[in-house]
């Protein structure tokens, strides 16, 4: 019977070079109104309910400020409507924003750009699911005539935030991108893409929520 081969194998040391992560700061500032529609529970109950064949009730009046309040982000700790409520824009709406403007932009395709930078929200993790945080002068209750599907229409209820703006953490690879190619793609996605319901980029080819950057600010880095 062969004798085993007892010689330890050799150790392989393996370099994982680091990821050059920086982050930097911009003020966004709106030029047109914004409207949200969040898609809150009363439509969440409503489609599963619908999902579960439970027995179809009698429709209930419509409450338009309860449709206007739950169309709302309200930040955690906040409830919409009061007194002091704070509210913030979706992070995703800026990265989604940002990749549609590489459409209008020569060299940087939008697969590379969902790699290259990410936007933190407030808490410090990425945009999925998170808020950064908004402000305001002026908030309003719209009323809008909205047309569904073949025929039908119906009426919708949502916020409208004029003269806002928010300040935006953005976390980004600078081995392959430069805060001012980042830059420069949030200000073409502010003017063709723009943010919330009734966008450049939506069908209904409104202006509301376009956007521009004002300053750009806090660079630091951050080893992976």
């Amino acid at each position: 019977m062969p004798k085993k081969n007892t010689t330890p194998s050799p150790v392989v040391q393996i370099h994982i070079p680091k990821i050059n992560i920086r982050h930097f700061d911009v003020l966004i500032r709106g030029k047109q109104p914004l409207v949200m529609h969040r898609f809150g529970q009363v439509a969440t109950t409503a489609i599963a309910s619908k999902q579960a064949k439970a027995a179809k009730q009698a429709k209930e009046a419509r409450d338009p400020e309860a449709e206007y309040l739950d169309a709302m982000y309200v930040m955690p700790g906040s409830k919409a409507g009061a007194k002091n409520a704070k509210y913030g824009i979706p992070g995703g709406w800026f990265k989604r924003a940002a990749v549609d403007a590489c459409s209008h932009v020569d060299g940087i395709t939008k697969v590379f750009a969902r790699g290259a930078f990410h936007i933190l929200t407030e808490d410090g993790k990425n945009s999925t699911g998170g808020l950064v945080p908004l402000k305001f002068s002026t908030l309003r209750m719209r009323q809008d005539y909205v047309k569904i599907g073949m025929g039908s229409s119906d009426l919708r209820y949502r916020p409208e935030f004029s003269d806002w703006s928010c300040k935006v953490r953005i976390e980004y690879n600078a081995s392959t991108i430069s805060p001012d190619q980042i830059v420069n793609l949030l200000n073409i996605a502010g003017f063709c893409s723009g943010l919330g319901e009734m966008r450049p980029s939506q069908k209904c080819s409104d202006s509301f929520g376009t956007f521009e950057v004002i300053t750009k600010t806090s660079s630091d880095t951050k080893a992976a």
